[in-house]
């Protein structure tokens, strides 16, 4: 029982780090995948770098959508 003290706060930490990206944010992932929450966002992320937006679907929970720029 001694280790339930230890387990919650880490247990509220992993809840508030889960919450620290809001949506409106663009944020890339490992495999090169993007996340944005609309696709005129996703276009004007790519153009801005001289490339075009491949929509790859709805990220997960409604959050957005995955793209990738090519």
């Amino acid at each position: 029982m001694n280790c339930l003290r230890y387990l919650t706060p880490l247990a509220l930490a992993c809840v508030l780090a889960g919450c620290g990206t809001p949506a409106h944010e663009i944020v890339t992932y490992p495999d090169g995948t993007t996340r944005t929450p609309t696709s005129a966002d996703a276009a004007s992320y790519c153009r801005d770098k001289g490339l075009t937006a491949q929509i790859r679907g709805k990220a997960a929970g409604e959050t957005g959508v995955m793209f990738r720029c090519i």
